[in-house]
């Protein structure tokens, strides 16, 4: 995790954030930039990572800017794709872990389903 400079704004916050590659996180403390709600994020949820909040701004490109709030500062990083935008392709590019766990336990359900019409 790499510290903020500290400029005051989140376009080069991120700016900074976005010459990293996805999901390496920036550490600013919570007075040296506005509230993200303030700067056009919206709520959003994220793995638990011991956040009070998350926060994502969808970019032009379908890319999002992920904010984690904790209680003296933010991690910001960036994601291959909003979760807004595209679900599915957020879940492959940015959280297969997850898209994986749902396959799994989808196949579940097939196979529980499979087993309770073979019996009938």
């Amino acid at each position: 995790m790499l510290p903020f400079p500290g400029k005051n704004n989140w376009s080069t916050l991120i700016n900074l954030v976005l010459k990293l590659p996805p999901h390496r996180d920036v550490k600013v403390w919570k007075w040296e930039v506005p509230h993200p709600l303030e700067s056009g994020f919206k709520k959003s949820i994220g793995d638990p990572f011991g956040q009070k909040a998350d926060y994502r701004l969808i970019l032009r490109d379908g890319r999002s800017i992920h904010v984690r709030e904790y209680d003296k500062f933010y991690r910001v990083h960036w994601d291959k794709m909003d979760p807004r935008a595209n679900p599915i392709a957020h879940l492959a590019k940015d959280a297969p872990h997850w898209l994986l766990a749902l396959a799994l336990v989808t196949l579940g359900i097939i196979g529980r389903l499979w087993q309770i019409r073979s019996k009938d």
